[in-house]
């Protein structure tokens, strides 16, 4: 079902950022969103399946959907099906025996090539049980994590998120080696994308790649940088604060080798941070197919994202003015006048541009001056005058008294000035009667 534009990117070039079974997942999906690409990506995840796995009876399923023409390798099919059986079998046999035996480090490495067999067979739910019982097993603290993070990788994988998040509450902190603490963190945020955890998933993809000592790394059993970088582009614009994009984004050097695996993203994060927002929506468009091949973006997310960075850019343009021509802001923002009255309606309606409105009559778009902008404002000018009256005083002052001058006060008022006042007391005694004998007696 095509919902909306095609990637930018050829099908081959992308999906060669993948191996194993999350090649096949995506193809899938890809196949799914466009229909342009059904038939190509379909044939894709056949022969991914054939050289990456052991699941014949999904590339069964996925032959089906092809045209009879399409060809289709039953044999491969029903080979791989009887001998990923009886590998199992194999496997099952041998854990058996080190349990028997009670050697716990051979249990260890039984029950690890047994669920790594199962999740190249796509047998998720069973590889996800094996690793966790692998972890009774295991003996030193490496083991413990390098276990628990596998059962995050395959529930990753597999889109099992209560049991990623159980493991990585298990896992956090106690990763000793960079690469694979960042790819928690990764895993985190997937996790609460999938959630609707929007800011958290982005909060996390910058700390995986800020992990001390570590360049971005290729995760390609999960998710490559590119689509990081889409994610965390789209998300930040939709719910970052500028001084963070500054920060975070546009000046954070460890997300600069992300970033520039994308040009189209990095654009749109500059052309916010710059007030271009014809061109903002421009560029969000191209990217809006390479969003929604993203097996972690349903189309509903990609909307919302999208509708939160149009609100946004409508409301930091309209707060810089206290009245603003329509026309204007149709031209800006690359809208019919239609388009852009819903969108102000919305926000005036919505309470997210306060104190304002339309004026249909002279095609203006009023905000009320007693936003915090304009009370701001006005202290600041009240504040500039005091202190200007304070300085002109301050400054005759002053200017008397390196002259010398002296202001006499009016009579019967009493001299406040300490020349004065050695002048009152001079005179108190002048005008005093002496003292009489019986006093000095006393």
């Amino acid at each position: 079902m095509e919902i909306g534009p095609e990637p930018t990117w050829e099908l081959g070039a992308y999906i060669q950022n993948y191996k194993g079974y999350i090649k096949v997942k995506r193809l899938v999906h890809i196949a799914n969103t466009f229909d342009s690409l059904r038939s190509e990506a379909l044939q894709r995840a056949l022969t991914a399946l054939k050289e990456e796995t052991m699941d014949g009876e999904t590339y069964a399923n996925l032959a089906k959907l092809l045209p009879e023409s399409v060809a289709y390798d039953s044999t491969w099919a029903t080979e791989i099906t009887r001998k990923a059986q009886a590998m199992t079998v194999k496997l099952e046999s041998e854990l058996k025996a080190y349990k028997n035996n009670l050697i716990k480090e051979s249990i260890r490495l039984g029950q690890q090539d047994l669920a790594d067999h199962q999740a190249k067979m796509g047998q998720f739910d069973e590889a996800i049980k094996t690793y966790i019982q692998n972890r009774d097993v295991c003996t030193t603290p490496d083991q413990v994590a390098h276990t628990t993070f596998k059962i995050v990788e395959l529930a990753t994988i597999a889109g099992q998120w209560a049991t990623a998040n159980t493991y990585l509450s298990k896992i956090d902190g106690k990763l000793e080696k960079g690469v694979d603490r960042q790819k928690s963190l990764i895993a985190k945020g997937l996790s609460n994308l999938a959630h609707g955890g929007y800011h958290q998933a982005a909060t996390a993809y910058i700390s995986a790649f800020s992990v001390a000592q570590v360049q971005a790394k290729r995760w390609e059993e999960v998710i490559c940088l590119n689509d990081i970088a889409n994610q965390t582009v789209v998300i930040a614009l939709a719910y970052f604060d500028r001084k963070t994009l500054s920060s975070e984004l546009l000046n954070n050097s460890n997300m600069t080798p992300v970033l520039e695996l994308e040009g189209n993203a990095r654009e749109a994060l500059e052309c916010f941070y710059k007030s271009r927002y014809a061109d903002l929506f421009k560029v969000l468009e191209i990217m809006r197919g390479d969003l929604l091949a993203d097996m972690h973006l349903e189309p509903s997310a990609v909307q919302h994202l999208f509708s939160r960075i149009k609100k946004r850019s409508l409301i930091q343009f309209a707060k810089a003015f206290k009245s603003v021509s329509l026309t204007r802001m149709v031209n800006e923002f690359g809208k019919t006048p239609d388009e852009l009255e819903q969108l102000l309606e919305e926000l005036i309606m919505s309470d997210e541009l306060p104190n304002a409105r339309i004026d249909a009559v002279r095609g203006l778009l009023v905000l009320e001056a007693t936003n915090a902008t304009d009370a701001t404002m006005a202290k600041t000018l009240a504040m500039g005058k005091q202190h200007s009256e304070e300085y002109a005083r301050a400054l005759v002052h002053l200017t008397i008294t390196q002259a010398g001058l002296e202001i006499a006060k009016p009579k019967g008022e009493p001299t406040t000035n300490r020349q004065g006042e050695a002048e009152v007391m001079q005179e108190d005694e002048e005008h005093s009667d002496p003292a009489s004998p019986m006093e000095d007696l006393h």
